[in-house]
């Protein structure tokens, strides 16, 4: 009995589940090849590398500027002017370190 059971269940076309209660058929859709999530720095790397191969889409919360990377004590740091260096900012982030970081 419970094994005609089992039989029978996966016969039968699986039901999706959702948190909530929707009509699939009047939601719009976008179909693309990459779903980013989040526009931090990271984010948007990916975007720009997988938009040289695919159709990308990037999702974050409100807009592209809002993403933690912004927020970041540190910021991000780049070489922006001749007086400065990549091994200027090497010896900036081993000096705030603390001893807590390593070459």
């Amino acid at each position: 009995m419970i094994k005609s059971k089992i039989i029978r269940n996966l016969k039968e076309k699986p039901q999706r589940r959702f948190l909530i209660s929707f009509n699939t058929k009047k939601i719009s859709s976008i179909q693309v090849d990459v779903l980013v999530i989040g526009s931090g720095v990271a984010g948007l790397c990916a975007a720009i590398e997988a938009a040289k191969q695919a159709k990308v889409l990037i999702v974050t919360k409100k807009n592209l500027s809002k993403g933690n990377t912004e927020d970041a004590q540190g910021g991000v740091a780049v070489v922006l002017s001749e007086e400065d260096s990549f091994g200027a900012h090497i010896n900036d982030t081993l000096k705030v370190g603390g001893s807590l970081s390593n070459k």
